[in-house]
């Protein structure tokens, strides 16, 4: 049988095309070539090391196209980009067959991660010339995203002595096996070079502990010690624990695209809806949007503070559910049964006390305070006697409620988010925001973050959604879409 021949490869070729048709009209290097050529470079904040002598650096531009065009492709680091300047036709058509190595390339994004996240805001505006941008509703959410520290580099100081021990336990039962070979004159020479790598390794292992032994003896108050990224923190992401960041977006409802995108590393959202809102209210004001925004969120950004500042809010309709109202709601630990939850429990105005479910009444017990505010604790008086006890506390001096002075504010707010307008708005935002973290985490690969620091991470955060957002817009209007919108 006879299959189609190969040409040999020792075969010399005239090509009869020159490198340009080798990348199509409709190809999406052909816009990050035309966009990073449009950018304002001082404006933005970007920055190179200029040789005083020898080789002169690379353009700034070509290192911007380098890393869009990576980051596009989940090419991310600075080794694999490397490898592609030299073997990528679109790449080397990219770069104008331009090398870098990776230690230049890593370098650029070292200095520059600033500027890098102010790309993310750029391209917004690109956006909203192309009217893919409406903001007249957004949906804020949250996710875990992995940290460059593993598990085994987090020390605490309760185990810290026992990790070191164990450590060099270890060392020496390699150096006593090293002897013993030796003694038996059996020495295999790979044996001995694996054995003699693996002792290296639990000895820069050991440096590393030693060094978070001396913060510890340093500073009383240190409980943990995060050794390869300090800023990460341990996050529950999916059951799984481990160091990592919780990242934040807020998705624009029209085309899904990312308005406003931040990093912090507190465990959960309470504290992220007024940096949110900061972010989502700074664009409309560059961009001169004046329409009201519905703001959606989860039930774990609700907290009063935040809630307050925002319900009667001019620019935004806050739209966030009562963790009470959520399909699993927060577990109150000290009540076994769910039936005596204090939702639960009738409030009576006028005698300012509360009923329990049993009919009998927690009178007001004192003033305190809760996070700052004025708040009342009630108390029931006829736990001691009541069969139900059991059901509902396990304090000793009986049943509590503390309610804080804004209760019935926060009160009046849940009514009005259980209306059918709002549940219907609270039920339309995961669609709107699962999406981009879907397409990131699972479509791009971008699992993990490369850079360590909390402002660095921020900064590669921002071009990951800088690259989302470009994604969404090849896909909404296309390479020639985009073409017309730079050329115009």
């Amino acid at each position: 049988m006879k299959y189609v021949e190969s040409t040999p490869r020792n075969q010399i070729h005239l090509y009869s095309q020159c490198i340009d048709e080798m990348v199509g009209a409709d190809n999406p290097v052909r816009f990050i070539d035309l966009y990073g050529d449009e950018l304002d470079l001082e404006k933005l904040g970007f920055r190179v090391v200029d040789n005083a002598t020898g080789r002169p650096p690379f353009d700034p531009r070509m290192m911007i196209k380098l890393y869009m065009y990576g980051y596009l492709q989940r090419i991310r680091t600075s080794r694999r980009l490397e490898r592609e300047c030299e073997r990528n036709i679109e790449l080397i058509w990219l770069t104008g067959d331009l090398r870098p190595d990776f230690h230049t390339i890593a370098e650029f994004r070292r200095i520059n991660h600033k500027a890098m996240r102010a790309l993310f805001r750029e391209f917004l505006s690109f956006c909203r010339k192309l009217n893919l941008l409406k903001l007249e509703t957004v949906g804020i959410d949250g996710t875990k995203v992995r940290a460059q520290n593993n598990v085994s580099n987090v020390f605490r100081r309760n185990t810290v002595e026992e990790v070191a021990h164990k450590i060099d336990e270890k060392i020496e039962e390699y150096l006593k096996e090293l002897d013993e070979n030796d003694a038996r004159e059996e020495t295999l020479e790979l044996d001995r070079e694996k054995v003699a790598k693996r002792i290296e390794q639990l000895r820069r292992k050991r440096d590393t502990v030693s060094g978070v032994q001396r913060r510890f003896a340093k500073d009383s108050n240190l409980e943990i010690v995060y050794a390869t990224d300090e800023d990460a923190r341990l996050m529950n992401d999916k059951g799984k624990i481990r160091p990592g960041y919780n990242v934040q977006t807020a998705v624009d409802a029209e085309h899904k695209l990312i308005v406003a995108a931040e990093v912090t590393n507190e465990a959960n959202d309470k504290h992220q809806m007024e940096p949110m809102l900061a972010a989502v209210s700074e664009l409309k004001s560059d961009m001169k949007v004046e329409t009201k925004t519905i703001a959606e969120m989860d039930c774990g950004y609700h907290g009063e503070e935040a809630v307050l500042k925002y319900k009667d809010s001019e620019e935004f309709d806050l739209v966030v559910p009562s963790p009470k109202d959520s399909p699993k709601p927060q577990s109150e630990t000290s009540v076994p049964q769910k039936e005596y939850r204090a939702e639960a429990f009738c409030y009576d105005k006028e005698k300012d006390e509360f009923r329990c479910p049993e009919g009998k009444p927690l009178p007001l017990l004192t003033m305190t305070t809760i996070e700052g505010r004025g708040a009342k604790l009630y108390r029931g008086e006829c736990c001691g006697e009541c069969a139900q006890r059991e059901k509902c506390t396990r304090n000793a001096q009986g049943r509590t409620i503390t309610i804080t002075e804004n209760h019935w504010r926060m009160e009046a707010f849940r009514d009005k988010m259980n209306t059918s307008y709002y549940r219907k708005k609270i039920n339309e935002r995961k669609e709107l925001c699962e999406h981009p973290f879907g397409t990131l985490k699972r479509g791009f690969g971008y699992e993990h973050f490369l850079l360590r620091g909390l402002e660095k991470v921020r900064s590669e955060f921002s071009f990951m959604c800088l690259i989302y957002n470009l994604r969404r817009s090849l896909s909404v209007v296309g390479v020639g879409g985009l073409l017309m919108a730079l050329n115009g």
